[in-house]
């Protein structure tokens, strides 16, 4: 308890902390720290402790102060930012509602920003398809000033090495959300990160993720080379594939993307 509460007070310091940005147009604003999600290669939440959101207050305050410098673009950071939960110690007339909220999660303060702050650009990163819900794709079609290119981890295409992984969706569901976004977003592109030579990924595997670059066309993809991390699930897998075997797997995901490199 006493680790946990110290952990939770390490992350409130860290989120309150006003950065230094080093452009005169684009500033970073992280909105949520840590990790739930326990992905069997990841070391994020043993490093970083679980999610905790910072209190919607502050990020307002520091989108107002950015917005008076004119700063034109913001990205909303956190390891997964549509986990975003927060909750005022009293019922609040948040987005100018007549009805007082408890609860405000990432869509509500997604669309609070680009509403009061329309000459800003919005761009978050990173995403978890798992919580990618039908209001946050709403909320990114009603406003004109919400990045229409969007970040979302595949890490693989293939339902058994994505079970390994201990990411809970399948090929069809990340192929399904995609349609989803399309339908209401038209214009929409994409981004991604995947890993290659995850221990035990056979060929018939690999190629699986090979047919989900075919049908997506990835703005950009970044391609990581399985390596395990000690104190994570993956951990007592071992390495089994070679690091020339996963080379010649990720440069073949890296032409799908840029053919001409």
């Amino acid at each position: 308890l006493i680790m946990n509460a110290f952990e939770k007070n390490s992350s409130l310091d860290y989120l309150s902390i006003f950065p230094k940005y080093s452009s005169p147009l684009q500033a970073y604003v992280p909105i949520i720290t840590g990790c739930n999600n326990f992905c069997s290669y990841c070391v994020v939440p043993y490093a970083r402790g679980r999610e905790i959101s910072r209190p919607a207050e502050e990020i307002i305050s520091e989108v107002n102060q950015l917005a008076k410098k004119n700063y034109k673009t913001i990205t909303l950071l956190g390891q997964n930012v549509n986990s975003y939960q927060y909750t005022f110690s009293q019922p609040n007339y948040f987005l100018d509602t007549k009805i007082k909220v408890k609860n405000i999660n990432f869509p509500k303060l997604l669309d609070y920003l680009a509403s009061n702050y329309p000459t800003i650009n919005f761009e978050f990163i990173s995403s978890h398809p798992k919580d990618f819900s039908d209001e946050l794709i709403k909320i990114i079609a009603q406003h004109k000033n919400i990045s229409r290119e969007i970040h979302l981890p595949l890490q693989s295409g293939s339902d058994d090495i994505l079970r390994a992984m201990n990411r809970p969706y399948t090929q069809k569901h990340y192929l399904t959300l995609i349609k989803k976004i399309l339908a209401l977003i038209p214009k929409a592109s994409f981004t991604t990160d995947v890993i290659v030579g995850f221990p035990g990924e056979t060929e018939e595997q690999f190629q699986e993720t090979v047919a989900v670059f075919k049908k997506v066309h990835y703005n950009e993809a970044y391609i990581n080379k399985y390596s395990p991390r000690p104190g994570t699930a993956a951990y007592s897998l071992g390495n089994p594939i070679s690091w020339e075997e996963k080379k010649k797997r990720a440069l073949i995901l890296r032409k799908l993307v840029h053919p001409l490199h």
